[in-house]
């Protein structure tokens, strides 16, 4: 909204007001109501007001002179946290239409963004290409564009690297993508919201996409010594890896994304148990150096309404690579370790990823804090 908006445009709706002080202050300045709203919901204080004028006064509630602004910006929205608006939950209700189960996992946020893993979108969305450039707008930058084809030519041509941008040979949009793996600036594996390993930023500002599908998370269920239940925890049904039992029913589970944490409730039919995955990012406020670590946390509860005891095992399965080309060039290897360190032990697996141009090791570890952990390093994967 631009500055001069008449108070018609605005009446009976609350926003957001951002100022900007003026230098000069004068006189017959306006008027804004008293507060409406006091919203807290982004770390800090803001005061909601209705609009009543061109110009403003923002009352200081802590000062006897409040500041006089002229120019206004009107952020045309409610508060920080309006996920729980009218438009937030027909959305939500829309996203979570197919799921059959009652099971809201556990200790799952109500703020955020909900989708059942049955969910498919009906939109066909089309990335913007050099061809979707309007010919008015080639000719106002005729000379980005110059500078964009030197830049690309050298990168493809002479360097031989991927442009981060390229505009001739767009990805196909695909509505997979959930929160990514990882802190700020230090890379990051982006998981989907049905649970697949999807896009890899191993060179920070680089991105591969490509879905590794044996990045799997597997549950089995024991009674009495004997398997009682076992599956993959996706949806998907590849050509591949015969032998595991894919095809887990989306409709008994729900992805619940809040960045920098993320939660995926499974339900499993016939079972009456519910596990919550929760993954969680290193974003720590007021802490730069541990919010840069290349690294994301798993954290798993299980519960069982069962009136038996169960054995419950959750295995990960990674292969060492990110779906590249590469991953077949050899000369890669994996390397257990163990770790004690005050009283706890981690046990987990490197896996060596030895490329000529940008080499790198991928770590999995887990706390020994459970009856066992079995870390099996196969050729190519860590089980």
């Amino acid at each position: 909204l631009k500055y001069g908006t008449r108070t018609s445009t605005l009446k009976s709706k609350q926003y957001l007001l951002i100022h900007q002080e003026s230098h000069r202050r004068g006189t017959g300045s306006p008027s804004l109501t008293h507060p409406v709203q006091r919203s807290s919901s982004c770390g800090y204080i803001c005061d909601t007001y209705l609009l009543r004028g061109e110009n403003c006064v923002i009352h200081n509630h802590t000062s006897s002179h409040p500041p006089r602004f002229s120019a206004l910006q009107v952020f045309a929205k409610q508060s920080c946290g309006d996920m729980t608006s009218e438009w937030g939950e027909k959305s939500t209700v829309d996203l979570m239409s197919r799921y059959v189960s009652k099971e809201m996992g556990h200790g799952v946020p109500k703020e955020g963004w909900r989708i059942c893993l049955a969910h498919e979108f009906k939109e066909k969305r089309k990335p913007f290409q050099a061809k979707d450039v309007s010919l008015s707008n080639v000719m106002d930058h005729v000379g980005l564009g110059i500078r964009y084809l030197k830049w690309w030519y050298k990168k493809t041509q002479v360097e031989k690297k991927a442009p981060f941008i390229d505009m001739f040979r767009a990805l196909p949009l695909r509505q997979i993508y959930g929160a990514p793996l990882g802190g700020i600036g230090g890379g990051s594996i982006t998981r989907g919201w049905r649970g697949e390993f999807c896009r890899w930023q191993l060179n920070p500002g680089m991105y591969h996409y490509k879905t590794v599908i044996a990045n799997q998370f597997t549950v089995c269920l024991r009674r009495g010594g004997q398997t009682v239940y076992q599956q993959v925890l996706s949806v998907e049904r590849p050509p591949t890896l015969q032998g595991w039992n894919w095809g887990y029913c989306g409709e008994y589970a729900f992805y619940h994304a809040l960045y920098p944490r993320a939660w995926t409730v499974y339900q499993l039919p016939g079972q009456n148990v519910t596990l919550t995955c929760r993954q969680i990012s290193p974003v720590i406020p007021h802490d730069y150096q541990d919010s840069s670590l290349p690294v994301a946390v798993f954290v798993w509860d299980i519960e069982n309404k069962n009136d038996y005891d169960l054995d419950v095992s959750i295995m990960f399965t990674m292969v060492n690579g990110s779906g590249h080309k590469d991953d077949k060039s050899g000369g890669h290897w994996n390397e257990p370790f163990h770790l004690e360190k005050n009283g706890e032990a981690v046990s987990g697996i490197l896996l060596h990823h030895c490329t000529t141009v940008n080499p790198y090791t991928l770590c999995i570890a887990a706390r020994e804090q459970v009856r066992f952990i079995c870390v099996v390093s196969c050729r190519h994967a860590l089980v």
